[in-house]
């Protein structure tokens, strides 16, 4: 997969380091163009060529990470405008059995799934351009793990050094992302599975260094302070504990559900984890039920 990709002039604001290294800086690279078919999940036998696991029952998962801009000076593109403190949010989605594992580091990438990826900044926006022929860029959502002592999240289209990947900036106009957020240890992950943090998220906690840049030849720079990153799943979201019996709403038929759990400590009723069902649980459901969130 590394010798698909090459090496050309970085178009970055600042030069982005190896975060797989703690050797010195490293140049940006850009990946070229990789033409896969236009669905949203790459198929078993080009999955197999480019090295990634096929994707079987997979979850489907959204990540969100939230910011704040710290500087612009973009002059060109769907980012005229935007100010100081403007907020920025970049939602996207992958599944979670698709994914591709470097050779040389501790680190497994996931596919963006390029439609599905949009950066909101202020009132602007732009998504990830899907290339004429039709296709799709491998532009993955990494998880570093004990690396070595370190975790981190990485968004890149190499799965072994920063690389830009793809805003849709308008015609004329080359811009892309660079992100990244390392953590001060190795155990932020329990390992490099996706569903392993699934439905969590994570603030300024062991934080170690974070990353957030847009850039473009000709279309100017900007750097976004880094706020939060979560990662939800939408196959098999979190139980909510208040919705009980999970019709959409929150009201008596909730609470009767509850006790019929309860009653045979089956389901969920030990709603406040101390691997056992009793008074406690009934205390905890009504706290719950009564704030009506989950």
């Amino acid at each position: 997969m590394r010798g698909a990709f090459l090496r050309t002039q970085a178009l970055e604001p600042h030069t982005p380091r190896s975060v797989y290294s703690k050797g010195p800086l490293l140049p940006t690279l850009h990946a070229p163009e990789i033409l896969l078919p236009p669905n949203h999940r790459i198929p078993t036998l080009l999955a197999c060529l480019l090295g990634l696991a096929s994707p079987a029952m997979a979850d489907r998962l959204r990540v969100t990470i939230t910011g704040a801009v710290e500087n612009s000076w973009i002059t060109r593109g769907p980012f005229v405008g935007t100010r100081p403190n403007d907020h920025a949010i970049a939602t996207f989605e992958v599944d979670s059995d698709l994914f591709a594992e470097s050779a040389l580091y501790p680190v497994r990438g996931y596919p963006i799934d390029r439609p599905t990826f949009r950066l909101t900044i202020g009132s602007r926006s732009a998504g990830m351009p899907l290339p004429s022929p039709p296709g799709t860029l491998v532009a993955y959502f990494i998880l570093r793990d004990n690396d070595p002592g370190v975790d981190g999240f990485v968004i890149s289209g190499h799965l072994d050094q920063v690389v830009s990947v793809p805003l849709d900036a308008g015609a004329g106009l080359v811009m892309g992302m660079t992100f990244l957020r390392t953590f001060t240890t190795a155990t932020a992950f329990p390992s490099r599975d996706i569903l392993d943090i699934a439905n969590r998220s994570f603030g300024f906690e062991d934080m170690s260094s974070s990353d957030w840049a847009i850039g473009g030849a000709g279309g100017g720079s900007m750097l976004i302070t880094y706020e939060a990153i979560a990662i939800e799943n939408l196959t098999n979201p979190p139980f909510c504990a208040a919705d009980y019996n999970q019709d959409g709403g929150i009201d008596g038929g909730d609470i009767e559900a509850f006790f019929i759990d309860w009653q045979e400590s089956a389901g969920h009723s030990d709603i406040n984890q101390d691997g056992g069902v009793d008074g406690s649980d009934i205390e905890a459901f009504f706290l719950i039920w009564e704030a009506g969130c989950c």
